[in-house]
């Protein structure tokens, strides 16, 4: 007997879910495909990146995810700024060749990361009880940054809403959000 890793609904014997309608992984060994849920704990640091690589939009996400990912993306960034910046300084900087180099690293990087970041940022979008075609908000002028600093600081709806159960703050966090 099986149990779908996205609804928690009992597969029977043919291993798909019934509500969802997709297989149900089992191994030899009896375990199963596990998927991050809505309400396991906020990652830490390192969970929150991998979490954002997982491709849902289904769930919510945290102020605590959400942030931690975007430091990520300003480290991964960090680099090119400062190279860009030094190389930007003098016309003739043996540095520029660099930077072009970065920007094609980069660019491929922002292509990879563009649709998890919707669905990191659908997720959020969820945790306030919004919907989450609320995004394409960000395609406005001017309100589109601050609406993703806002939906950052926004609090969560306390308890379950219709885009599933509130995440489950891990224990001794150090994150004050």
């Amino acid at each position: 007997m099986a149990y779908c890793p996205y609804c928690g609904a009992e597969s029977g014997n043919d291993n798909f879910c019934p509500t969802r309608g997709q297989q149900v992984n089992v191994y030899a060994d009896g375990s199963q495909e596990r998927f991050f849920y809505a309400s396991d704990p906020v990652p830490g640091f390192f969970g929150a990146y991998g979490r954002f690589w997982m491709r849902t939009a289904a769930g919510r996400a945290s102020r605590t995810e959400y942030w931690l990912v975007m430091i990520w993306h300003f480290l991964i960034s960090l680099p090119l700024i400062i190279v860009s910046t030094i190389a930007s300084s003098e016309p003739d900087h043996p540095f520029k060749f660099l930077v072009l180099i970065f920007l094609f690293f980069y660019a491929i990087y922002f292509i990879f990361c563009l649709f998890p970041g919707i669905d990191l940022f659908v997720r959020r979008l969820h945790d306030v009880g919004l919907s989450g075609w609320c995004w394409l908000l960000v395609f406005v002028p001017f309100v589109g940054v601050l609406f993703v600093l806002i939906l950052g600081f926004l609090p969560p709806r306390n308890g379950d809403n219709e885009y599933g159960a509130q995440p489950v703050p891990r224990r001794n966090s150090r994150v004050p959000f």
